[in-house]
Parts: structure tokens; C-alpha cells; sequence
């Protein structure tokens, strides 16, 4: 009789004790809801729709339906850029043995890159089809335009080596296309794409820019299309809401699919269910995003910072607290790394914005200007453009006359703002970095060359 008795007692006490959790979590959520904000797959998916746009979604369908198919991998595979040849491609004017190749493979998907390039011109976010399903969401489109990227790039450095900067333009600025394509979608994962794709249009524009060989108009249209990635915010704002709106199934039932735990938790899923441990993780990563949903994002120093110390506030206190904390790493996003690859991208879109502003400025003035602030003449708030150190980048005019055609008439530099054991602290150099040797692969989106520009 006592042990029925202490069975009844002990089963009730788990009931009050997960009913309880239960109660506290839906109260969360709905305080949550109340504020706009997405709690479970059906409110993130309305958020997604309300950040996208479903217009031209056929055409776009069809292109990265065919640049993910075998075929396509087996025609691009001994290609550099859109194939597995990491060999660099040598600069216009100088000989390159895969040349011809190249321009057959673009002949032979011209109707695709064609239709990539109508597309990708003016576009915003794009309305992919997402069947949200908490943390196993799967996002299949957003890892096929890395390939249409790519074959933009490609399209870019042969209009390059040609002379043809209409097409070098619009192989740009479909690129840009690209990397805004996936800036709707609520995901750490889908915005990390979009900033690698932007990393392949900066290196691009950086090459068109340096040796002048696009018009005015064509650097007015590009300076617009960048100035989204400007804003960090929202890209920062957008994946916290989506990690706030997808995580909470998997923390209260993480035992739903495999694949979220790792052992010892897994074979104790069905004990952090009905224990309510699952429900008061899910509540209090819940409230640490809202917290993360405040951090400014103005100052870039400041944003790091806080991020930091976000990542850094663990709850070191009962072992159920550890153990909440503990099963809340399994969703809690990298904002560490995201927080830095943020500034990375902003920092370097405002030197392109920069170098592309002094380009304008020639074309107005028939000379290069003398500092930056000159480029406030041509609509430009510098405020705006402040480096991690709260410093403008670095910009220099070369007075001296020479003959040199290769000689920087002006070179404009920033700097890398993750800290490395050579640039602890990192900080704008008081004069430019070293120059390096330019090539065209596709091995890295962001590179030491990137913060700094020889305007020729």
C-alpha cells in the first residue's frame, strides 16, 4: 500500500511539476505573440512570407533546379569558379588556358544565365518554398544560389577579360541579386549565405572599380543595390526571430527526430519531456532571445560587445539550472561568430559604397578627391560609414606624377574585424595595408585583398 501510495504521490509530483512548466512557457509564448513576435512554425512561416516575394518564383525555380542537377555538375566540374579548379584566373589582358572553355560552358547554359540575369536585377528577398518544421526546416534553394553566384562570377570575369562592361555590370549586380534573394528567410544559416554571395560582389565590383571600367550610371544602380547590406539589423533582427520561432518545439520534445541531441541526452528525451526540464529550457532561451532582440546595432564595437556578453551570460547556479543551459546549447545560436561576420559584411560594403562614391566623385569632377569627406557632395552621411574603432576607413591620394599604369592614383583601406593573434585588437592601420597579389577563384568570399582598394 505505501509503495502505491508513494508511486501516486511520486506521479503526481512530476504531473504538477511538468503542468507547471507547461503553464509558465505558454504564458511566455504568449506575452511573445502578443508582441509580433513568431513562437512556433506556423507564425515563422507568416513572418517569412511577409519579408519575401513570391514574384518571378518559376523562373527562379527552374534555373536552380538545373544548376543542381548532375548534369550541370558534370559540365561545370573542370571549371574554375562554378567547378572543382582552384587555379586562380589570371587578370584581364593576360593569358588564360581555360578561356575558351569557359565561354563554351556559357554558351551551352546561355538560357539559364540569361534568365538569371533578368531576374536577378532588381529583386529583393525571394519567397522559396520552405516546409517549416522546426530546426530540421530544410532550405535546399538557399544553398543552390552559391551556384548561381558562381555563374555570375564567371559571366563577370569573361565580360571583364572582353571589355564589355554592360555585361560585366549586369553579371555584378545579378550577383547582388542573388545575395538579397535569401535575406528574407528567418535562418542564422539562410543570411550567412546571403553574406558570402555579398562577399563575391564586393570582390567583383573591387576589380571593376579599381580600373574604372564601369560608367556612372552603372555605379549609381550598384551603389543602390548594396545599401541593404548597410543595415545589419535586420539581417540580425530576421534570424533571431526565426531561431525564436523554430526552437521551441525541438527544446520541449527534443527527442522528436534524431539528430538534435547528442548522448547523454538523447536516451533521456523522454525524461526532459515529462519532467518539464524541455518546457523551462525552451522558456528560458525564449527570454534570452527577447534579450538578444534588444541589442543595438549602431555602434559596431558596442554590438560586439554586447553580443559577447550575451553569449557569455550562462547561468552557473542549481544542476537543473545547468542542465537547462546545457540542453539550450543544442539551439542557442553562434552569435558570436555571426555578430563579427555582420560587422565583416557591413565594414566591407561600406568601402565599396566608399570606392564607388569617389568613382562618381571623378566622373563629376574630372579628379579623384582629396579626403573622404568631399564624397558627402556626393550624397553620402559619413557618420554612417564608421569602422569597428569608430574610425572612417583609410583613404590617400597619390599627388605624384608617373608614368606607371599600374601606379594607385588613390587607395581607400579598412581592416578584418575578427581578432587574430597578428591584430589582437583590431583597429584601422594608419597607412594601407600591404598590397596584395589580385587573382579570381572561388576559394574565399572574403580576403585580406578586399580591404584595400587601388583606384587606378
Amino acid at each position: 500500500m505505501l509503495g502505491l501510495i508513494f508511486c501516486v504521490g511520486s506521479s503526481t509530483t512530476w504531473w504538477i511539476i511538468r503542468t507547471t512548466a507547461e503553464r509558465s512557457l505558454n504564458e511566455k509564448l504568449s506575452s511573445l505573440a502578443a508582441k509580433g513576435l513568431p513562437i512556433d512554425d506556423p507564425s515563422t512561416a507568416i513572418l517569412h512570407r511577409e519579408l519575401t516575394s513570391a514574384q518571378n518564383l518559376d523562373q527562379w525555380l527552374t534555373v536552380l533546379n538545373t544548376l543542381a542537377s548532375k548534369d550541370y555538375e558534370s559540365q561545370s566540374g573542370s571549371l574554375p569558379i562554378v567547378g572543382n579548379v582552384e587555379s586562380p584566373i589570371p587578370l584581364p589582358g593576360e593569358s588564360w588556358q581555360e578561356e575558351a572553355q569557359a565561354e563554351q560552358f556559357m554558351r551551352q547554359y546561355a538560357i539559364e544565365v540569361k534568365s538569371l540575369l533578368d531576374i536577378s536585377q532588381y529583386n529583393g528577398p525571394v519567397r522559396f518554398p520552405l516546409e517549416f518544421n522546426s530546426v530540421y526546416t530544410l532550405l535546399p534553394y538557399t544553398q543552390n544560389m552559391r551556384a548561381a553566384a558562381r555563374i555570375l562570377q564567371l559571366e563577370s570575369v569573361l565580360a571583364a577579360r572582353v571589355g564589355d562592361a554592360e555585361r560585366e555590370f549586369r553579371a555584378i549586380n545579378g550577383i547582388i541579386g542573388c545575395a538579397l534573394a535569401n535575406r528574407g528567410e528567418p535562418f542564422f544559416v539562410s543570411q550567412l549565405v546571403s553574406f558570402a554571395i555579398h562577399g563575391i560582389a564586393i570582390r567583383d565590383i573591387q576589380s571593376a572599380a579599381e580600373s574604372n571600367r564601369l560608367t556612372a550610371e552603372q555605379l549609381a544602380k550598384l551603389r543602390a543595390r548594396l545599401s541593404p547590406f548597410s543595415d545589419i539589423r535586420s539581417p540580425f533582427i530576421t534570424s533571431l526571430k526565426g531561431e525564436l520561432g523554430t526552437a521551441t518545439t525541438a527544446l520541449r520534445n527534443p527527442g522528436m527526430q534524431e539528430g538534435l541531441l547528442d548522448k547523454p541526452f538523447a536516451s533521456a528525451s523522454k525524461l526532459i519531456f515529462h519532467s518539464g526540464l524541455g518546457d523551462r529550457t525552451a522558456r528560458k532561451h525564449a527570454e534570452r532571445l527577447e534579450a538578444a532582440l534588444e541589442i543595438q546595432t549602431e555602434d559596431l564595437q558596442s554590438f560586439l560587445a554586447d553580443c559577447e556578453n550575451w553569449v557569455q551570460q550562462n547561468d552557473s547556479g542549481s544542476l537543473v539550472r545547468r542542465l537547462e543551459d546545457s540542453l539550450g546549447q543544442y539551439c542557442s545560436p553562434g552569435l558570436s561568430n555571426f555578430s563579427t561576420t555582420l560587422v565583416r559584411t557591413k565594414m566591407s560594403n561600406d568601402l565599396a559604397i566608399l570606392a564607388i562614391a569617389t568613382r562618381q566623385f571623378e566622373f563629376a569632377n574630372g579628379h579623384l578627391p582629396a579626403g573622404l569627406l568631399e564624397l558627402e557632395s556626393q550624397g553620402l552621411d559619413l557618420t554612417q560609414f564608421h569602422c569597428l574603432d569608430r574610425n572612417l576607413p583609410g583613404y590617400v591620394r597619390n599627388e605624384s606624377t608617373t608614368s606607371d599604369s599600374d601606379a594607385s592614383r588613390a587607395i581607400l583601406w579598412s581592416f578584418e574585424p575578427k581578432p587574430s593573434s597578428d591584430n589582437p585588437v583590431p583597429k584601422l592601420p594608419s597607412s594601407p595595408p600591404p598590397r596584395i597579389e589580385k587573382t579570381r577563384n572561388k576559394q574565399v568570399e572574403f580576403e585580406p585583398l578586399q580591404w584595400r582598394w587601388d583606384l587606378k
